[in-house]
C-alpha cells in the first residue's frame, strides 16, 4: 500500500489499550496530520444481474425432512427506490409467515395441512439487493414440489390483490414490536 492510495478521507485508525486521549491526539496529528484528503470514486450499490430467472435444486439426503427453501431477489434499504418501498418488503414476512395469523400459516398450515413448519425472513440492511427468503417443511403427505407451487401461488395472490386491513395492522404491530425489542437486544448495542 502506497502513499497514492491512502487519504485521510479513506482511512480509518483502530487504537487498543491504554491511552489518554491528549497523548492520542498528539500522535495521530504527528503521524497522520500531513496525508491530505482526495477525491474519491463514487461508490454503487452492487445489483443482481438483470437477466434473473427461476432456477431449482432438488436435493435428498437419508435423514432430511422434505421441505422448500424458496429466495426472491428484492432490493434492499440501500438499492430501493424509496424508503416506503424498504417498509413495505420489511411487512412481508408478518404478513405470509410470521405469527400464527400470517397468511401462508393461517392457509397451508392450519387450513390445509400442507405444511408443518414455515418462516419468513427479510434483511434491508444490506450493500446491494438482498432476499426475502421462505422456508417451509412439508407435511408427510405433501411433496416438496406441490408445496413449492401452492406458494408461489400465495405470494402472487399478494401480489394481485391487498392485504387485508387487519392483516395489514397485525404485520405492521409485528414489525414495530421486532424493532423495539431489537434495540433492547444486548448484542446489538454499541459499547
Amino acid at each position: 500500500v502506497g502513499s497514492d492510495t491512502i487519504f485521510a478521507n479513506n482511512a480509518s485508525l483502530a487504537v487498543a489499550g491504554a491511552i489518554e486521549l491528549g497523548h492520542l491526539r498528539s500522535l495521530v496529528q504527528r503521524h497522520f496530520a500531513a496525508i491530505a484528503a482526495a477525491p474519491l470514486p463514487p461508490t454503487r450499490a452492487p445489483r443482481a444481474d438483470i437477466d434473473l430467472a427461476r432456477r431449482s435444486q432438488t436435493l435428498r439426503q437419508a435423514g432430511l425432512r422434505s421441505g422448500v427453501l424458496m429466495s426472491f431477489n428484492v432490493p434492499s434499504h440501500c438499492t430501493a427506490a424509496s424508503a416506503e418501498l424498504t417498509l413495505a418488503l420489511s411487512l412481508i414476512p408478518d404478513l405470509l409467515g410470521e405469527g400464527r395469523s400470517a397468511r401462508l400459516k393461517r392457509r397451508l398450515i392450519y387450513q390445509t395441512p400442507l405444511l408443518q413448519a414455515l418462516s419468513c425472513q427479510y434483511d434491508p440492511l444490506k450493500r446491494g439487493d438482498t432476499l426475502l427468503h421462505v422456508y417451509a417443511f412439508t407435511a408427510d403427505t405433501t411433496t416438496p414440489e406441490a408445496a413449492a407451487e401452492r406458494l408461489l401461488d400465495e405470494i402472487e395472490a399478494l401480489g394481485r390483490s391487498a392485504p387485508l386491513p387487519e392483516e395489514l395492522e397485525r404485520a405492521k404491530a409485528r414489525l414495530r414490536a421486532r424493532q423495539v425489542f431489537a434495540r433492547d437486544d444486548i448484542a446489538d448495542q454499541a459499547h
